[in-house]
């Protein structure tokens, strides 16, 4: 029995930038003259994830979606870690070459939220909206917690002895549906020709293995919070359910409400029976939402 393909409703292109003297890879679903939108994925993602939202929304947005470094189609780094400071810049110099003049939408989700979210408090001028999209991970650590992260950090970088090959391309699709119940088989297929890449006859992850090196300091609200509080555009936080399949949100269930204040109580929109990876699970809802704010902030 042959197997359904996902079919792409649009097309993108590739665009490669040069940045912070690395490769940057953006797609781009190319409008003439309407809004732009730029799509920021999280961690060990790629920017091809968002094609499920690409074609649920309407074709009155120019839409960019960036591989962040070391990930999906972007450069890999050779030596060290991917220093989220470093990452802003990426973020910051990519808005500045494809909007120079004009404030533009920004959505970000999970990791892609959490830069977003420190560069729309650094740049609030250079954004026009946010949509954050379960970019809530951060945990809020203790002292001892975080002197553990530096030690782990340490020992990480000195001995880094990860692997990133997978078994064959349909065990990792299985896995794919394991961790995210409501992804169908065929876009899990269609995610697996951009999450893995064949090198020498074997598949490994698009994403450069050193993205799992711990970042060195610590985590916490306090930090966000001063970036948070610059925050003058429109924002729509955006979440999954409390599934059991939603590690994230229910890792940080205690302080959710606290983190919705100290972004000011914007507009939210829960995805019922999603988990963290909402693009994947709940792509058609996501992407009315989106549209129906986005609309909103015009």
């Amino acid at each position: 029995m042959s197997v359904q393909k996902y079919q792409e409703k649009y097309k993108s292109t590739s665009i490669w930038y040069k940045i912070n003297k690395l490769s940057i890879h953006v797609r781009h679903w190319e409008r003439q003259n309407k809004p732009k939108l730029l799509l920021l994925h999280g961690w060990m993602d790629a920017s091809a994830s968002f094609q499920f939202i690409v074609d649920n929304l309407s074709p009155e947005w120019d839409i960019y979606a960036m591989d962040w470094r070391g990930m999906g189609l972007s450069e890999h780094i050779l030596y060290g870690y991917y220093d989220i400071t470093m990452m802003i810049s990426d973020l910051s110099q990519l808005v500045d070459l494809i909007s120079p003049q004009q404030p533009i939408h920004i959505l970000g989700h999970s990791l892609g939220g959490m830069l977003l979210s420190l560069y729309a408090g650094i740049a609030p001028h250079r954004v026009k909206s946010l949509v954050l999209a379960e970019e809530f991970g951060v945990s809020d650590e203790s002292e001892e917690k975080s002197v553990q992260r530096m030690k782990g950090f340490l020992q990480e970088l000195s001995h880094d002895s990860r692997r990133s090959k997978t078994k064959n391309r349909d065990h990792y699709i299985q896995k794919l549906m394991k961790d995210n119940p409501l992804l169908s088989y065929e876009k899990a297929l269609y995610l697996s020709h951009f999450l893995l890449r064949d090198e020498a006859g074997h598949l490994k992850l698009s994403a450069d293995i050193k993205h799992r090196i711990s970042q060195p300091f610590p985590y916490n609200l306090a930090f966000y919070e001063k970036f948070w509080k610059r925050i003058t555009s429109p924002v729509l936080w955006m979440q999954g359910d409390f599934v059991a399949h939603n590690s994230v949100l229910n890792g940080i269930k205690d302080s959710l409400e606290q983190r919705y204040e100290l972004l000011g109580s914007p507009e939210r929109v829960v995805l019922k029976g999603a988990g963290h990876m909402i693009h994947w699970e709940a792509s058609e809802d996501m992407a009315d939402a989106t549209e129906k704010f986005l609309l909103e902030t015009i």
